[in-house]
């Protein structure tokens, strides 16, 4: 049986032996349900959902409240699952932290990663940090790669490049003088087992053949070990 109300008995109260309903029957007209202070759903004592006049719509999960509507949005109790997307419009943020230490968003021209709060923003592979920034800068961990030909570029105008391009690697500076600054300088050898040259800060800079001393410069002058050939003449000092 089934209670009816209306001209054409839109509305319809029924329950068919398994489920309750109420219905309306007329496609063309909604169905408001209206109270002067508000509306709860229960299942039993538990809460399902709550309506509050000029406030929040509260849902509930087993009687605990999972998302409410305010002023400003939305606010999700937990965890919130997407099966697609979420798109936001231009300066749209997404904000994290309890003083909105971290946003992200886009500003109609530039993507921003924003870091707000205290401590740094790591970027992790599993639990493992590889980067971060922080107030001087960025630190990294672990290698930083780069494919044969593609340029480490320093300078408003790039002007010292570090590259490889596959057969040899190499240092440009196009602008000024590009200084090697250290108290031991030594050039060597991939493995480092066998020297070119060394230098030390108010000491001898030293020349080597073959992992063997050949020139050195002293106090004096320098000092050769071996044999000396010139290719041209030789004028002394008078």
């Amino acid at each position: 049986q089934k209670l009816r109300f209306g001209a054409s008995q839109d509305l319809q109260i029924f329950h068919d032996g398994s489920e309750s309903y109420v219905k309306n029957a007329n496609a063309g007209s909604n169905l408001i349900l209206e109270s002067a202070h508000g509306v709860d759903i229960k299942h039993g004592g538990e809460n399902m959902a709550k309506f509050k006049p000029d406030g929040a719509v509260e849902l509930y999960w087993n009687n605990a409240k999972k998302m409410e509507t305010y002023e400003f949005g939305v606010d999700f109790a937990q965890n919130v699952k997407v099966g697609l997307h979420v798109t936001l419009e231009d300066n749209g943020e997404v904000i994290f932290g309890n003083n909105a230490d971290l946003k992200i968003f886009h500003d109609g021209t530039n993507s921003v990663i924003r870091d707000n709060g205290t401590g740094n923003l790591f970027f992790q592979v599993g639990t493992s940090n590889k980067f971060n920034t922080q107030s001087g800068g960025v630190q990294f961990y672990g290698s930083l790669y780069g494919d044969d030909n593609n340029k480490i570029e320093l300078g408003n105008d790039q002007d010292l490049q570090i590259e490889h391009d596959g057969s040899a690697s190499y240092i440009t500076n196009s602008t000024g003088v590009l200084g090697i600054q250290s108290d031991e300088l030594h050039l060597s050898s991939k493995t480092g087992g066998e020297p070119y040259l060394k230098g030390f800060v108010n000491g001898a800079v030293e020349l080597y053949h073959n992992n063997s001393k050949k020139f050195n410069t002293t106090s004096s002058g320098n000092h050769s070990f071996g044999q000396m050939t010139f290719d041209g003449r030789i004028y002394p000092n008078t």
